[in-house]
């Protein structure tokens, strides 16, 4: 933390004693210090006190860093997803949790390869309707490698987490081919089973009242993260990307292009509309496939596995979030590619690793990544709160809305630093937020994430 420069030393004191903190390190070449909290006290209650206090100018958690290696994997040079969008400085903040659980629906997974060794749980056979999900296609353990195959081991290639479970759960066969039951079944166990994030490496052409039921499970009543991919015959979106609860994914290459029939072939292109929120790398990905093999493969459903990995790696940096967060924050982070905020082939841009985790860890002692709110009443205030619910009820509920709050997370920590040093820019942005603040004053919440 940090006490304002005029701000004299005794006084400094009387604040820390008045918090029932006390200075255990001290910087006095740039005047910052490390106190130690109370027993009884939570790190998020003191940070907010003391960001409240008017003589302190900032204060934060004393994170952990750990070394930023790039993995030892023999295929890791090879990969550029990982190195594109940011993951391996992101991997600093977290290599993810191994209670978290990822359920993977798809053709099941080859439950002997050597490189998923250790990260598999417990999964499902909905296709045979039996407990042994093994692949027999190769789709589903290229996208489980994709998201989680075992890092730093020395074999073989990377994934996005390092030690978060794969729960592989067949929904497709051996042609690729499955029903909306057996996957609207599979939402269900997932989300009964704790997953987190729920792959949807899946596409049809036609909506399905049974599966938006699922859906609608998975992410009201579990808090799930769904993501599917658009499709990859580049038309409109499949569903169920185009459902509003999932996290839609387009496809871009090692050059941050959109993959059009230029990179896939004739009749192939990543689909594209209004509904897409973010891409992902998805051109010649390599990644794990049956009899302990390797394999490229292209399409959304690679797109979708990076989308996927990093959605579990936010919920390991800040277990506090909820899936509304964790889906803002993989948009509003994203790297713009094409025409400024959203479009139809990339939504908002391309995954950014580091900078979505940089956003919600930075952000785990309150306010929910509103910058002003936060600086005008602090993190923990019930206003914050309530603007927070008007960002996802209203703001993104529409096209306009969604691209004004990645201008405002593209923009907004500026003036909020402004607002969180000076008291009367404080009293001012009370005062503009306050009609606001009221008006989402005991109206529910909609639950929908657009």
């Amino acid at each position: 933390m940090k006490f304002h420069p005029e701000v004299r030393k005794c006084d400094r004191d009387i604040s820390n004693n008045m918090h029932g903190c006390i200075m255990a390190q001290d910087v006095p070449e740039i005047g910052c210090q490390r106190v130690v909290l109370p027993a009884w006290a939570s790190v998020e209650q003191k940070i907010a006190e003391y960001r409240m206090d008017g003589s302190v100018e900032w204060a934060e958690p004393n994170y952990l860093v750990r070394k930023a290696d790039a993995a030892n994997d023999p295929y890791f040079p090879v990969q550029y997803g990982i190195t594109q969008t940011g993951t391996v400085k992101g991997w600093a903040f977290t290599v993810g949790d191994p209670e978290l659980i990822i359920a993977v629906l798809d053709t099941g997974v080859d439950l002997d390869h050597p490189d998923l060794a250790g990260q598999l749980t417990k999964g499902y056979d909905f296709v045979n309707d039996d407990d042994d999900p093994d692949d027999d296609e190769g789709h589903g353990t290229h996208v489980a490698g994709i998201i989680g195959a075992r890092t730093n081991n020395g074999l073989g290639m990377s994934g996005m987490v390092w030690w978060c479970k794969l729960m592989p759960l067949k929904v497709l066969d051996r042609f690729g081919a499955g029903t909306h039951m057996n996957v609207a079944l599979a939402v269900v166990h997932a989300a009964d089973s704790g997953a987190r994030v729920i792959n949807l490496s899946l596409a049809s052409m036609a909506d399905s009242n049974v599966l938006s039921e699922a859906i609608d499970y998975a992410y009201d009543s579990a808090g799930a993260v769904l993501v599917a991919g658009t499709g990859n015959s580049g038309g409109g979106v499949d569903f169920p990307a185009r459902h509003p609860k999932v996290l839609a994914v387009g496809a871009t290459d090692d050059k941050d292009e959109y993959c059009d029939q230029s990179k896939w072939g004739p009749g192939l292109a990543s689909n594209h509309g209004k509904e897409v929120d973010v891409a992902a790398p998805g051109n010649e990905i390599l990644s794990t496939y049956p009899d302990d093999a390797y394999a490229y493969l292209s399409g959304t459903s690679m797109s979708t596995a990076f989308v996927a990995g990093l959605a579990a790696l936010l919920f390991s940096g800040n277990p506090e979030l909820t899936n509304i967060e964790v889906m803002d924050a993989l948009r509003t982070t994203a790297l713009d590619l094409l025409e400024e905020g959203h479009d139809e082939f990339t939504g908002f841009g391309r995954i950014e690793t580091y900078g979505a985790l940089d956003a919600v860890i930075a952000d785990e002692g309150g306010g929910g990544l509103c910058f002003v709110a936060s600086a005008a009443y602090g993190p923990q205030a019930v206003e914050v709160q309530r603007l927070r619910r008007f960002r996802d009820e209203v703001l993104m509920g529409s096209s306009a809305g969604r691209e004004f709050v990645g201008f405002y997370y593209r923009h907004g920590d500026v003036p909020a630093s402004w607002i969180r040093d000076h008291p009367v820019l404080r009293v001012l942005a009370r005062l503009a937020l306050a009609p606001v603040a009221g008006a989402v004053e005991g109206s529910r919440p909609a639950g929908d994430a657009r």
